[in-house]
């Protein structure tokens, strides 16, 4: 009998912050590469389903009035932070958001980026 992840939602969950970990750490590289400075210039509270308080929209420095005009213009600077990097899709693989909602958590994600903050 295998025993899945809907008997031990803890073990989808532990799975999940494994994955999240990993891809925040490929976030992570790629960040230090392509602009060493981007830990300064996280200066506001953490949120990563926000783009301006997310760790691309505080480094890209996205306009957090626009994630409340309804506009889109905020994601869609979100995306052009995400362009810049190389990154075209998979915004997830790299941490930058969450891959899979149903066990994945922004609380989480949050929690490891605030650690390779500190570093």
């Amino acid at each position: 009998m295998t025993i899945s992840s809907e008997v031990f939602p803890s073990e989808g969950i532990q799975k999940s912050k494994e994955r999240q970990r990993k891809n925040v750490e490929r976030g992570v590289k790629l960040l230090d590469k392509k602009i060493p400075d981007w830990r300064e210039q996280i200066t506001r509270h953490l949120s990563m389903n926000i783009c301006a308080e997310c760790v691309l929209g505080q480094v890209f420095n996205i306009d957090p009035s626009l994630d409340d005009d309804g506009s889109g213009t905020g994601y869609q600077q979100f995306q052009d932070a995400l362009l810049a990097l190389g990154i075209e899709g998979y915004q997830e693989e790299y941490g930058f958001d969450i891959e899979n909602p149903d066990v994945d958590s922004y609380g989480d994600l949050e929690d490891i980026w605030a650690e390779y903050i500190k570093t």
